[in-house]
């Protein structure tokens, strides 16, 4: 059983008795003492549950603990409704939870329970798609099904894929999807259109059965020139520490 826990079993006046003997003698055997002398009891708290309820004290002014007067009540009023129904509707894309709450003075739960239950609102993420031409997609679809031929015939190719992938860090206020939702009645479908050469900072990396390589990073836009570069000065030395031949590497 925790300190805080037989803290909680003794009663105010034997809280109290306990705080003003240690003040007066400031020795935790001195209160003991007195303690199992007072009570006539065998024996008395612990060292640790004594200096708990101290702590206690010092911290809140009082035996009792930390006053429960600060929390605020789980009440969905017709009025709150309407005022988180107003907020959101005005900018459903830059309210959370956490945001609508402190604002309408109820629990962050509350709010929850607001825009699910009384709105009948959902989450949902904004999608961004980079354009396709009709050339890219013919292009492939015809390499899925050239490479899923080769699989067919050389299984062992799975184990030599490196997949690569980066994760950008915008310097001109694009959005990241994976950090911004927005509230609303029915999906709306929403797409927001980012420039394909904008400001960012890039960070590589490689996995396959074999391990990882990198993160690399780039400092300016990712070209052909400068990730040729990368590839020649970062990956290639990484490749070369391993076992397996070069030719037999493949990069998705």
């Amino acid at each position: 059983m925790t300190s805080f826990k037989i803290v909680a079993q003794l009663t105010t006046e034997q809280k109290t008795r306990i705080v003003e003997w240690f003040l007066q003698t400031n020795s935790i055997v001195t209160v003991q003492r007195r303690f199992k002398n007072q009570y006539k009891c065998k024996e008395a708290p612990a060292r640790n549950t004594l200096k708990t309820l101290v702590e206690q004290f010092r911290a809140t002014g009082n035996v009792a603990g930390k006053k429960s007067g600060g929390s605020k009540p789980r009440v969905r009023k017709p009025d709150t409704v309407g005022t988180i129904h107003a907020s959101v509707a005005s900018s459903p894309a830059r309210k959370s939870v956490r945001q609508l709450a402190p604002e309408n003075e109820v629990l962050p739960s509350t709010a929850w329970l607001i825009l699910r239950t009384d709105l009948r609102m959902h989450l949902y993420k904004i999608h961004v798609f980079q354009s396709l031409t009709t050339a890219c997609r013919v292009k492939r679809t015809r390499f899925a099904e050239e490479f899923g031929d080769h699989l067919q015939q050389n299984s062992h190719t799975l184990e030599h894929i490196w997949f690569s992938d980066e994760a950008y860090i915008h310097l001109t206020g694009d959005i990241n999807r994976q950090n911004v939702c927005f509230w609303g009645a029915q999906h709306s479908h929403q797409i927001h259109e980012s420039t394909l050469h904008a400001q960012k900072v890039l960070a590589w990396c490689a996995v396959s059965a074999q391990g990882l390589i990198g993160p690399f990073k780039f400092e300016n836009y990712v070209t052909g020139k400068n990730y040729a570069m990368t590839f020649d000065s970062l990956l290639l030395p990484q490749l070369r520490l391993r076992r397996d031949c070069l030719h037999a590497q493949w990069f998705q």
